[in-house]
């Protein structure tokens, strides 16, 4: 099992996130569009599970499972976003951009894949757009597109 580790910063960055939203409506967080990529790995074999297990009461209650090393297969990964208001993109294709040492997904394609898909998932009156803020998504170039696009990023 993976578990996520939260140290107090991430901890107050968290609740300071919830309660800035806490007041939302139904019919507010239906304006927003989550947005994330995922990677697919063919041939990778057993899938990551989450737990919620402290990590000292893991393996006393059998919650650790071993991952073997398959190496790396075909990868290609996706882009999708989706609101409450039933709206969504569909499932985008993205390619590495030349620049990265191994053509990996950077800020140029983030931003070419915003310029080319968020003006039209986003077209309603007081949509809201949401990313993770990795920083392929909080990179200047990106910011600078979403601001000049008018899109209020939550």
């Amino acid at each position: 099992m993976w578990r996520s580790d939260l140290d107090e910063e991430k901890v107050i960055k968290r609740l300071r996130w919830a309660r800035r939203y806490e007041h939302f409506t139904p019919e507010y967080w239906a304006r927003v569009f989550w947005s994330d990529e995922c990677t697919v790995e063919r041939g990778i074999g057993v899938r990551r599970e989450w737990t919620f297990i402290r990590r000292k009461d893991q393996c006393r209650l059998h919650q650790v499972q071993g991952l073997p090393y398959q190496g790396k297969q075909v990868q290609q990964m996706f882009w999708a976003a989706f609101s409450g208001a039933q709206r969504r993109s569909g499932l985008i294709l993205l390619f590495g951009g030349p620049e990265p040492e191994r053509g990996g997904v950077n800020r140029f394609v983030i931003r070419d894949l915003y310029t080319e898909n968020l003006p039209i998932l986003l077209a309603n009156e007081g949509s809201i757009f949401q990313h993770d803020n990795a920083p392929t998504y909080t990179a200047y170039v990106v910011r600078d597109a979403l601001r000049e696009m008018g899109i209020e990023v939550m």
